[in-house]
């Protein structure tokens, strides 16, 4: 709970501007050199938790099972999870206001993640989780797992749904399935009807709290793949005409990252985000937005269109 307030504190209170005053500071040259000093330290320890909550069932299992060894407390385990949930949507929000401009569909003019990809084990990998270098591909895993988790935990949301409109047609039989061990502290089974409904009411409301933050967390990585993409290809790359293999981005944008981006790194993550962005996946990813209101629905469909139109039909340069 701790982690997820601070870390939603910090992601809500950075953005470029923000970004801005510290890099030109005040007059006072120790005061800009601590600020500056603290800022990197929180970038750093922010994007390197990154890795740390990625979505996977493993995870999940994991978290599960810490929270309710017994497997008597539901509550227990959906308070966990959606904190998992909100603590990773405060950090894709963190990465995001890092590199969004003013305007939401305006290219970023900065980047904060390597261009390459990475398999779904290594993240399981502490030492690589901790790296200082972290890649988009950790983004790529967060929102492949996010979309399946979504889907997963939706056939679990329509099932309580079901179960909450059973609820008036339940017998002195049927109900012991819902109170398994309280059905005799009740005197009537209107009782124990009253004390189900509460009780299946917060689970509904605790999984679709649970699918919002999914929700979020698409949202925020769809925004940091297309706008690295963005950049990696139609600013990053030189024209082959300026004879330069290589480019380096540039200081100023990146802060103390001195990256150097070459074709060939450019041309394989297009190749890993074709398998990515198959169609299979692109309609999961719009099956999501179902549920949104219109705005967000077509913020995210446009965001799709843009990636497949970076990964398909951009020429190299």
């Amino acid at each position: 709970k701790e982690l997820q307030q601070l870390t939603a504190i910090i992601a809500r209170s950075t953005n470029q501007e923000v970004a801005r005053v510290i890099r030109e500071g005040c007059g006072d040259k120790t005061i800009k050199l601590e600020s500056t000093s603290h800022f990197h330290k929180i970038k750093n320890l922010m994007l390197a938790l990154l890795s740390r909550f990625v979505l996977s069932e493993s995870i999940l299992k994991d978290l599960a099972s810490s929270a309710d060894p017994d497997r008597n407390n539901q509550e227990r385990r959906a308070e966990v999870i959606l904190t998992f949930m909100q603590i990773s949507g405060n950090l894709v929000m963190y990465a995001r206001n890092l590199i969004a401009s003013c305007g939401l569909d305006k290219p970023a003019t900065s980047v904060i993640l390597q261009p390459y990809l990475i398999e779904s084990n290594v993240l399981n990998n502490k030492e690589t989780s901790l790296s200082k270098e972290i890649s988009l591909g950790v983004v790529v895993q967060q929102m492949v797992q996010c979309v399946s988790h979504f889907h997963r935990e939706k056939v679990t949301l329509d099932l309580l749904l079901r179960k909450v409109t059973s609820i008036p047609d339940l017998n002195s039989t049927t109900i012991r399935e819902f109170l398994p061990e309280g059905y005799n502290r009740f005197s009537s089974l209107d009782e124990c009807k009253q004390q189900v409904n509460q009780a299946m009411h917060k689970e509904v409301q605790d999984k679709r709290q649970e699918l919002e933050s999914c929700e979020f967390v698409i949202e925020n990585c769809l925004y940091l793949v297309w706008a690295h993409l963005d950049f990696y290809m139609l600013q990053a790359i030189p024209n082959k005409t300026l004879g330069l293999e290589n480019v380096r981005a540039r200081p100023e944008q990146l802060g103390e990252e001195n990256w150097h981006f070459t074709v060939e790194q450019i041309n394989k993550l297009k190749q890993g985000l074709i398998s990515v962005f198959n169609d299979t996946f692109c309609k999961n990813l719009i099956a999501v937005t179902q549920d949104m209101n219109s705005s967000d629905r077509g913020f995210v469909e446009a965001l799709i269109r843009r990636i497949k139109k970076l990964i398909q039909f951009v020429p190299n340069k």
